[in-house]
């Protein structure tokens, strides 16, 4: 447990930038143009991102997603019963906010970053066998509002079997029983990030729901502050200033 105020993370100057030109290192990238590491925080939570935050001063260049930026709580971490105390003002940072996107013909990686949730919306008998034919049920949302995607793509990669999503997001698609072990289906909608999912790696008695994140290419430089509510006594004193 731990105290927490709010910061506030806001980006300054676009960039042109591209995250995908950097050379891969431990913590993300290195970028040639302004020679500095640049730290992959897209995989961070709020808690996390605010602690990193709240300890580092100086210029950081880094890689962001879009919920990432705003206002975060500042939780300080406690040692010993002592509460350590973190630097109310970060200085200013250099951000970079990257694209995601992965070109669709790029390998699968056994654990790709994807979210697979348990679906409330869609019909339990999700994969229905008819023979040597399986029919595979979902839904594509938006990771941000939860709503579903209408007309995004769903197809078997390296193939012509596909279909698209109806009005609500959600999706049916009759593949051959030998491919479920080995295929692999592509998901794709215009401005989010297309996804590559194993079909071994898929629920095989539910449906599932998956979770599209958008992309946004935003790269720039920018501030993090403390911020805290203005409460009565500050509007009291604006009142007689």
């Amino acid at each position: 447990m731990g105290s927490k105020d709010n910061i506030h993370i806001t980006v300054k100057t676009p960039c042109a930038q591209s995250y995908q030109d950097f050379e891969q290192t431990s913590t993300g990238g290195f970028c040639d143009s302004c020679q500095r590491d640049v730290i992959d925080f897209t995989g961070f939570s709020s808690r996390e991102l605010s602690v990193y935050f709240s300890k580092s001063t100086g210029k950081i260049c880094g890689r962001l997603r879009p919920h990432q930026l705003g206002r975060l709580e500042n939780y300080r971490q406690t040692s010993i019963g002592r509460k350590r105390v973190f630097a109310m003002t970060v200085g200013v940072l250099s951000v970079f906010f990257a694209n995601g996107v992965k070109a669709q013909n790029r390998s699968v990686d056994s654990e790709v970053h994807h979210k697979l949730l348990p679906s409330e919306v869609v019909n339990k008998d999700a994969q229905v066998i008819a023979g040597d034919k399986r029919v595979l049920k979902g839904m594509l949302i938006d990771s941000q509002d939860q709503l579903g995607l209408p007309g995004a793509s769903v197809y078997l990669k390296g193939s012509n079997l596909g279909t698209v999503t109806d009005l609500e997001g959600r999706f049916c698609l009759e593949l051959d029983e030998d491919r479920m072990s080995s295929g692999v289906l592509v998901f794709a909608f215009i401005g989010f990030e297309s996804k590559e999912i194993e079909l071994s790696t898929l629920p095989k008695s539910e449906a599932f729901t998956l979770e599209m994140e958008l992309n946004v290419d935003v790269l720039g430089e920018i501030c993090v502050t403390k911020w805290s509510p203005r409460g009565l006594w500050y509007r009291f004193t604006r009142l007689i200033r």
